[in-house]
């Protein structure tokens, strides 16, 4: 019964000594305006933000100041929460650009499938958004014929038939 109690004392005086370590506490969500409003400040600078390489024009100082400018954007606009950090920023982009790269794909491996049934749900504004910034070039947007269907009926305005998935548009020769 002894070593019991001392075990238990030896825990308490341990716990006592040892200064605790703050838990991490988990940020507000985002609104849907506010990861608009980062998809809208990521497209007005992604020629640094999503640079490939160095160059004179695009370093890593730059980067890193372009970043923090969006941060800074994001909570002088939206003052009613958490401060936001460059670093939450980041990866708040690549979440929503992996959110709209796994949309597109569903939507293009939706809308090339035969055998009638109705037409794939439309694209959210976040996919919309992402493959504006990205490019419709993209390698990890390009690929299927179905697809550059869709950005050519949704540039000229036009919706999918109703009748169908296919798209009544033609690529241009």
């Amino acid at each position: 019964m002894e070593s019991l109690t001392d075990n238990t004392q030896h825990n308490q005086e341990m716990a006592q000594e040892s200064p605790k370590t703050p838990k991490f506490r988990r940020g507000a969500n985002w609104t849907s305006e506010m990861e608009l409003f980062l998809l809208q400040l990521v497209e007005q600078n992604k020629h640094v933000v999503e640079s490939k390489r160095f160059s004179n024009e695009v370093t890593a100082q730059r980067i890193t100041r372009t970043w923090m400018s969006i941060a800074d954007t994001l909570n002088a606009t939206f003052p009613g929460r958490a401060p936001l950090d460059k670093t939450a920023v980041q990866k708040k982009w690549w979440q929503l650009k992996k959110k709209g790269r796994d949309e597109i794909q569903n939507f293009r491996s939706l809308s090339c499938k035969t055998g009638g049934g109705p037409a794939p749900p439309p694209l959210s504004a976040v996919a919309e958004a992402v493959m504006e910034i990205l490019g419709i070039g993209n390698k990890s947007l390009s690929g299927s014929k179905c697809f550059y269907q869709y950005i050519i009926v949704r540039a000229s305005g036009r919706n999918f038939d109703d009748g169908g998935s296919s798209i009544k548009a033609t690529l241009p020769q």
